[in-house]
């Protein structure tokens, strides 16, 4: 009876099913690695602030979409907003502002 060449490792675990099992549990162990933690909401962010300086049309500052054109990137709070940021379309500052709902 002639020898039976010895099988390839890869060969070898495709037969057990070893490689399906690899596959489904790669992506798992790299999403456990590498995912980032659920963080807690800040409240701040769902505020929106109205401009109440004379001449603005009702310009509203949305923490969630913030002022990227103006340095205030998606996710800053108003209160988080540098001391000399102003109204894009007034120029009014931070205190012409007013929390909306109170």
């Amino acid at each position: 009876m002639p020898a039976t060449p010895p099988h390839p490792p890869l060969l070898l675990l495709q037969r057990r099913g070893a490689l399906r099992l690899i596959a489904a549990v790669i992506p798992a162990v790299i999403l456990a690695l590498f995912a980032r933690p659920a963080r807690a909401e800040d409240p701040r962010l769902s505020d929106v602030w109205r401009c109440g300086g004379g001449d603005c049309p009702g310009y509203e500052y949305h923490p969630r979409v913030g002022d990227p054109e103006h340095g205030a990137p998606a996710g800053t709070a108003f209160q988080d907003l540098p001391a000399d940021w102003f109204c894009p379309r007034c120029g009014a500052g931070k205190p012409d502002f007013r929390r909306m709902g109170d």
